[in-house]
């Protein structure tokens, strides 16, 4: 969902350099404060722990529940970019879909289709938030706050974090935090999507197993069928020779 500023009636605004100034790139550090780190660890391990025990179709969705709940956001969303680079989001916060009056819900994005802050930061890598409003296509929930950081594996984004719409400003320490918590969940996707992409062609190299050994019966059947009818053909002019008192051309397996 490509995001820009949203236009509000009645709210001062800012200037659209003074907007995108606000869209800042924080510096990443390791630096995280005890607690903070007590509680990202913790997390990590929950994730790491849905990753393992969930089925696909509500992983995301879990994971999800889980960073908002961490970073007090009401909105959100967990992606993962796939093999053609196209960014999938299966984890779109559960009750926003209803919320959402957009006519055109799309959970899929190809790589050209990528927009906003959060195509941003996939592009360049990087965390990025802003604490001002973003305009959002015409049935599309208030994005007031927004927080997108990247989840990076061996130099390349394989997903992201996009959270919004905290009651109070993102900073540092959210970022410190939820960058925390995708540098840990990186492998576990990684891991995730390798076997995803493996499961995939395992059952394509299945289904192309069972379409051939379809078509071999199909082959064997054919077969068969055509050496039954030869061996009665030779029958019939087995039969047909004695009747002219000559003897038989074939030898029938079976018959004396």
């Amino acid at each position: 969902m490509p995001l820009k500023r949203e236009k509000r009636e009645n709210a001062p605004r800012a200037s659209e350099e003074e907007f995108i100034s606000e869209i800042r790139e924080p510096k990443r550090t390791d630096e995280v404060a005890p607690g903070e780190m007590e509680q990202a660890l913790y997390i990590a391990n929950k994730i790491a722990e849905i990753f393992l025990t969930v089925p696909d179709d509500e992983m995301y969705g879990d994971v999800l529940k889980l960073v908002l709940e961490a970073t007090k956001s009401k909105y959100g969303n967990f992606g993962y970019i796939t093999k053609n680079s196209d960014l999938v989001i299966p984890s779109l916060t559960r009750d926003i879909w209803d919320q959402c009056k957009m006519l055109k819900k799309e959970i899929v994005y190809p790589r050209d289709a990528w927009g906003g802050i959060w195509g941003r930061a996939l592009v360049e890598q990087k965390t990025l938030y802003t604490n001002e409003p973003l305009a959002v296509p015409e049935g599309h929930v208030p994005i007031l706050k927004d927080l997108v950081v990247p989840i990076l594996h061996r130099g390349a984004a394989i997903g992201h974090f996009q959270v919004a719409n905290k009651t109070t400003d993102y900073d540092k320490s959210d970022i410190h935090f939820l960058e925390s918590i995708a540098k840990h969940t990186a492998p576990i996707l990684h891991a995730r999507l390798q076997r995803d992409v493996e499961e995939r062609e395992r059952k394509r190299a299945e289904e192309e197993l069972k379409k051939r050994n379809k078509e071999l019966k199909r082959f064997n059947k054919v077969a068969v069928n055509r050496e039954l009818r030869m061996v009665e053909l030779k029958k019939e002019i087995n039969a047909l020779l004695l009747q002219l008192g000559e003897e038989p051309r074939y030898k029938i397996a079976g018959e004396s």
